[in-house]
C-alpha cells in the first residue's frame, strides 16, 4: 500500500487558531524575495517572511509577514527588528533580514482582522522588541516539613519568628 492512502495513521488538520495578542520570544526562520505579481505593487520587490514562536506557551507556532522596500512602514519594521535582534543595519533590506534569521526576539504579537469578510483574520507582530535575559532564580536549601504534635498541623523551621519554627499548614 502506497503510505499515502493510509488515512488510519494520520492525524486531520487542526483548525487553524489565531495567536492570543501578547509578549512572545519569537525568532525569524526565513525571507524568500518575490515579485508582486497584482494590484498598486505589481512589479515591486516583497520579502516573505516566517517567524516562528520559541516561547514555551506556543512553541512552534507561525507568524508571516510581508515587508516592502519602497514602503515607509516596513522600513521602519526590520529597523525595529534590527535592533531588537542586534543585526547591522548594512546592505539593503534583504541583506539585514537574512541576517536576523535565528535570532531571538520579543514580539509583540497582535491579530489584523479583515475588514472585507473575504479572509480569516491573521496575526501579525505589532512591535519588536530586546529579548532581555531574565536572571535565573536563586537556589534555595530544601525545606524540611514537621508533622504537629497533633498529627494534622504542618510546620518550618523559621529563624525569624520566637521559638524558630512557623506554622504553614
Amino acid at each position: 500500500m502506497n503510505e499515502f492512502d493510509d488515512l488510519d495513521s494520520v492525524e486531520p488538520v487542526p483548525e487553524r487558531t489565531t495567536i492570543p495578542k501578547g509578549d512572545y520570544k519569537i525568532a525569524l526562520e526565513k525571507v524568500n524575495q518575490e515579485t508582486v505579481k497584482n494590484g498598486d505593487n505589481a512589479g515591486k520587490t516583497r520579502y516573505n517572511c516566517q517567524f516562528t514562536i520559541t516561547d514555551e506557551r506556543q512553541t512552534g507556532r507561525k507568524i508571516f509577514m510581508d515587508f516592502m522596500p519602497h514602503n515607509k512602514i516596513s522600513c521602519s519594521q526590520v529597523k525595529s527588528l534590527a535592533l531588537a535582534t542586534n543585526t547591522l543595519l548594512i546592505g539593503n533590506m534583504l541583506t539585514v533580514l537574512n541576517a536576523a534569521i535565528d535570532k531571538n526576539f520579543i514580539g509583540n504579537v497582535g491579530i489584523r482582522k479583515d475588514k472585507s469578510g473575504e479572509y480569516e483574520d491573521q496575526n501579525t507582530i505589532w512591535a519588536f522588541k530586546v529579548l532581555q535575559f531574565q536572571a535565573a532564580a536563586p537556589i534555595l536549601p530544601p525545606v524540611e516539613v514537621l508533622t504537629g504534635a497533633d498529627g494534622l498541623s504542618k510546620w518550618v523551621k523559621d529563624a525569624t519568628v520566637p521559638g524558630g519554627f512557623r506554622q504553614i499548614g
